[in-house]
């Protein structure tokens, strides 16, 4: 007597784990550096996206980084003049702030092309 181990069936599999993956950024996938059903570690990068614009942006910050740089000496003269308050001063101090602050964030998001 011979002894059969198989058996035969018809069905449906399905994957026991599923994750969503959610993006930092935008932009269209430039190299995609997984594969259907791999295993990734958290943390892994998964594509890289297409950081043309994000460049674009980050220039134009640049550019008012160094504007505001300029507004910011010239405005200083002008206030140890007296020919403007010194709230005028504040005003142009905080927008180079904000340049800066501007720059960092697209900074960040450059990182996020290839994070």
């Amino acid at each position: 007597m011979e002894l059969n181990n198989t058996i035969e069936a018809t069905g449906a599999f399905e994957a026991t784990n599923e994750l969503t993956i959610f993006a930092e950024g935008q932009g269209r996938i430039k190299e995609l550096y997984i594969e259907e059903g791999q295993t990734i570690l958290k943390g892994s990068a998964v594509a890289k996206l297409d950081d043309a614009s994000i460049q674009g942006q980050l220039r134009i910050a640049k550019a008012s980084l160094a504007k505001a740089d300029n507004d910011v000496a010239s405005y200083k003269r002008l206030l140890d003049a007296g020919a403007i308050s010194a709230a005028q001063y504040r005003d142009i101090e905080l927008a180079k702030i904000s340049a800066e602050t501007n720059i960092t964030t697209i900074e960040q998001q450059l990182n996020y092309t290839t994070a």
